[in-house]
């Protein structure tokens, strides 16, 4: 068997390589091969090479591992690809400029910016959107060597899903790519999910971790999921994308049950929160009995967590105030409720403020009462 060896090879170039092969009793016998530097590697390639020792004896074969000396830049079909050089100006050299397998970039979608910081150009070539044609060795001149970059494309397949309360919620990420050293991680905002105690005990990967899913689902399992694809060939060929995955539910609003954890009122003004969540982001409308209310100096509407209209501040208290309030957060997929009790004599809403008039009504009512009780007891 023939000893397998690496060589680097310079793009464009020819390399030689050299192996002999033996038999027991006979003379090596020397073997040279050509090959010529691949034009677009964009990853490690394994180039196979049989070499046939026809000593009627033995056919062996070799391998040779063909590295390419340009870095590898991937993108996604569809989005913006982006190519960065940093070059340092020399006097007599060219301008720098990009180039795709020697020649000048010039078309339509091709944008080429240039920024200049004392005897440094930072040089950006952006092709948006970037497709199957933009495949290929893109150079960017730098007067001393050209800064080589190796551009290939893949497709990633995603899936969204929608949530059920108890029910497995399946989200899916799939990088269509032949590179095989690519990791997939998932996240929900920017935490991995492993470390989100609420979902952690209820995660299940797939082998290659394309796709996550979530027993045992909750409303509030709902929302924007990140899938994040590193390219990981090693630290000069390492690349991260982030796809977003949606879990589409109903809304939802927490601590719902306990209305009190969501309210704060003192003698003179009642806050309410709505803690409303849900996939699309709900809208919150605010009820007096049947009235739906707007947002004014009386009823102050603002932001929650950043749900508008999250929380109701109702300022200046008095019995007229005194009632049922509802929150109710809607989007396509349904809708939830949470009411309020203001002025129930068992809370400490009842410790209104009451207006001098209907102060003295009252006054006079318990007067009545009390000397009707005497008049009894005599």
């Amino acid at each position: 068997m023939l000893p397998g060896r690496q060589q680097t090879i310079p793009l464009g170039h020819w390399g030689y390589l050299r192996t002999h092969a033996t038999q027991s009793g006979l003379a090596a016998h020397p073997y040279t091969f050509l090959s010529r530097g691949i034009m677009a590697a964009p990853r490690l390639l394994l180039l196979f090479v049989v070499c046939c020792a026809f000593h009627h004896y033995a056919l062996a074969t070799t391998s040779v591992s063909v590295k390419p000396l340009a870095d590898p830049v991937w993108y996604i079909q569809g989005r913006p690809l982006r190519l960065t050089c940093i070059v340092e100006d020399e006097e007599g050299t060219e301008t720098p400029n990009w180039l795709k397998e020697g020649f000048p970039v010039g078309l339509p979608k091709h944008e080429v910016s240039r920024h200049k910081n004392g005897s440094v150009t930072t040089l950006t070539l952006t092709i948006d959107p970037a497709g199957v044609d933009d495949l290929g060795l893109y150079s960017c001149q730098s007067g001393k060597a050209d800064i080589l970059k190796n551009v290939d494309m893949f497709s990633v397949f995603t899936k969204d899903s929608n949530v059920t309360e108890g029910y497995e919620t399946v989200l899916e990420c799939s990088p269509e790519s032949e590179y095989q050293l690519l990791t997939i991680a998932w996240l929900r905002d920017d935490v991995p999910l492993d470390k989100i105690p609420e979902l952690k005990d209820r995660l299940k990967y797939s082998e290659k971790n394309e796709t996550v899913s979530i027993s045992d689902s909750k409303l509030t399992d709902s929302g924007i999921y990140t899938c994040r694809i590193e390219m990981n060939g090693g630290s000069d060929m390492e690349q991260v994308f982030l796809e977003n995955i949606t879990a589409m539910g109903k809304p939802f609003i927490r601590d719902s049950e306990i209305p009190e954890k969501l309210q704060e009122v003192t003698n003179t003004s009642a806050l309410l929160k709505c803690p409303a969540g849900g996939q699309p982001p709900p809208q919150i409308f605010w009820l007096r009995g049947d009235e739906v209310l707007e947002s004014s100096p009386k009823f102050a509407m603002s932001s929650l967590d950043g749900v508008p209209s999250g929380q109701l501040n109702i300022v200046n208290l008095t019995v007229e105030d005194m009632g049922t309030y509802k929150c109710t957060a809607e989007n396509s997929r349904g809708k939830a409720t949470v009411k309020f009790e203001i002025g129930d004599p068992g809370n400490v809403n009842s410790a209104l403020t009451i207006s001098p008039g209907k102060a003295n009504s009252i006054i006079t009512l318990l007067s009545l009462i009390f000397v009707g009780i005497l008049a009894r007891e005599t």
